[in-house]
C-alpha cells in the first residue's frame, strides 16, 4: 500500500489554514479592532464574519477536494 504523501499534505494544509482563521486571523482581527483608539476601523467589525466564511470555503479548495 502506496502512501499519497502529496493528498496528505495538501488535506493537512487545509486543516491547518482552517485553524489558524478561526483560532488566530479572526479573533485577533477582531480584538485589535476593538482595542484600538481610532473608531474608524469598527466599521469593519460587521464584515469579520464574511470574510472568514470566504477565507474558509477558498482554504477547503487546498486539497481539490470540497469538504
Amino acid at each position: 500500500m502506496a502512501i499519497d504523501t502529496k493528498k496528505l499534505l495538501l488535506n493537512m494544509a487545509e486543516e491547518n489554514v482552517k485553524l489558524i482563521v478561526d483560532q488566530i486571523l479572526i479573533p485577533y482581527a477582531e480584538q485589535f479592532v476593538k482595542e484600538s483608539d481610532n473608531k474608524w476601523d469598527d466599521a469593519i467589525l460587521p464584515f469579520l464574519p464574511a470574510l472568514q466564511a470566504f477565507i474558509l470555503k477558498q482554504a477547503d479548495l487546498i486539497d481539490g477536494e470540497e469538504g
